[in-house]
């Protein structure tokens, strides 16, 4: 049913308003035959579930799949979204070298050196997408003052993910998501009915992420209001629906 419906918006979208006209046709392949638009109609207004082929005497039941397209459909809304990611990704693999050498990324990642080859892969598959993940290894030179570096990038990131992985937080990222919460704060208004901060639409996302072999419990307390994306899985179709999710979270906030 979300088939038609979907295709009944797109031409909606995309013709000029009103120029769309639908006409359900029966067709009677015994017979070759197609029943007349008026049988049709006089069979809809006395009430009749069917329409009979005047050849064969064969009979098809009447549906109502063209006003059903007609109605909303949540799932609708769903595809147009997913495809609209999709074309903002496509649109950033196109410029990822330029926006690497720019040092324009789009997620730093906050995460434990006991679990980097997770958040090495994390990094590829986001680069794989069109997505800049900005970790240290990559970014860090000799000579750098590492901390003012740090701090420079998490001031300039519009996203952050906090990696958890079966290690937990660990010290050096712990300073890291101290600064980063702290600039949630600072960008945040006071929200007394969660004891806590509301973010603005267009303010820092910051986003939990479980590696494989972590657990919920291991999210830090004043996270855990925020929705995580679930990674623990390493592969597979839940893999790729959690990576989706981390992508559009990203996207929200460019």
């Amino acid at each position: 049913m979300c088939s038609g419906a979907y295709i009944n918006s797109q031409l909606e979208k995309l013709a000029f308003g009103g120029s769309v006209e639908r006409e359900r046709i029966y067709h009677c392949g015994d017979c070759n035959l197609t029943i007349d638009s008026r049988a049709v109609e006089v069979a809809t207004e006395r009430g009749k579930d069917f329409v009979t082929c005047s050849a064969c005497g064969s009979r098809f039941p009447l549906d109502d799949l063209v006003e059903q397209s007609k109605k909303p459909d949540d799932r609708i809304k769903e595809i147009d979204r997913e495809a609209e990611i999709g074309q903002r990704l496509a649109g950033l693999a196109t410029t990822t070298k330029q926006r690497r050498r720019d040092g324009a990324f789009d997620l730093f990642l906050c995460h434990n050196s006991q679990d980097k080859p997770a958040v090495r892969e994390l990094a590829e598959e986001l680069d794989n997408m069109g997505l800049l993940g900005w970790i240290d290894e990559e970014q860090l030179l000799p000579g750098d003052i590492i901390q003012e570096k740090l701090e420079r990038a998490i001031h300039q990131a519009g996203a952050v993910a906090v990696c958890i992985g079966p290690h937990g937080i660990g010290r050096w990222q712990t300073v890291e998501y101290h600064a980063v919460y702290e600039r949630l704060i600072s960008e945040s208004e006071p929200d007394e009915r969660v004891h806590g901060f509301r973010g603005g639409d267009r303010g820092l996302r910051v986003i939990s992420v479980l590696l494989p072999g972590a657990t919920v419990k291991q999210i830090p307390t004043f996270l855990r209001r925020h929705m995580h994306v679930d990674l623990r899985k390493s592969s597979g179709i839940q893999r790729r629906e959690a990576m989706h999710q981390l992508a559009a979270a990203v996207l929200e906030r460019r």
